[in-house]
């Protein structure tokens, strides 16, 4: 099931006249807050993506910084068979302000593992579950909170397939950091 852990506040998106980009002017705002956008290509065999999600703080002067979770480790790899032993490590994340993080793994999609561990750790493990013939796509949603309550996000996810099927396409993920009133533009990357 989908959770929502955080509050995202909304903008609107505007054409910049390229087809793969969108902007929108970043919101005045007293305290940092999390703008989170999300992306999924589809293939010509209507096969689609992990979804990609670009986060954008936007930062008063003096405010509270996000932790910065940084590259989410998925070994050994993030398309794997059933069966397969699979370690998604986030240990490398830190507070920029020196405080105390907490991690909270949700799994938002796929066939549940039935031997997930690790939840509120930095460090989730599991063993690939038997999956239909078309695959699944296990996707997982990291939390990681400072001592002030400031959450950074990350979806990760990890593909079950057959073998001898078609594997997905795959996409990369940023994060942007802006000033309130800042106009972002951006490009989606394929």
């Amino acid at each position: 099931s989908q959770v929502a852990p955080y509050d995202f506040p909304k903008v609107n998106l505007t054409s910049t006249g390229v087809a793969s980009e969108k902007s929108f002017t970043a919101p005045d705002v007293s305290i940092t807050t999390l703008m989170r956008f999300q992306l999924v290509v589809v293939d010509a065999g209507g096969l689609e993506s992990q979804p990609d999600y670009v986060d954008v703080y936007v930062i008063p002067e003096g405010g509270n910084l996000p932790p910065v979770i940084g590259e989410i480790n998925i070994s050994p790899g993030s398309d794997v068979e059933p069966g397969t032993k699979v370690t998604l490590d986030a240990s490398g994340a830190a507070d920029p302000d020196g405080g105390d993080l907490k991690f909270q793994w949700v799994q938002t999609g796929g066939i549940v593992p039935s031997d997930l561990s690790g939840q509120d750790t930095s460090v989730l493990t599991f063993t690939a579950p038997d999956v239909p013939s078309n695959g699944s796509l296990l996707e997982f949603m990291l939390v990681v909170t400072d001592d002030q309550g400031l959450p950074s996000v990350e979806e990760v996810g990890v593909n079950v397939y057959d073998p001898n099927g078609n594997k997905p396409p795959k996409i990369n993920n940023d994060a942007i950091t802006v000033d309130p009133e800042e106009a972002v533009t951006g490009e989606e990357v394929i």
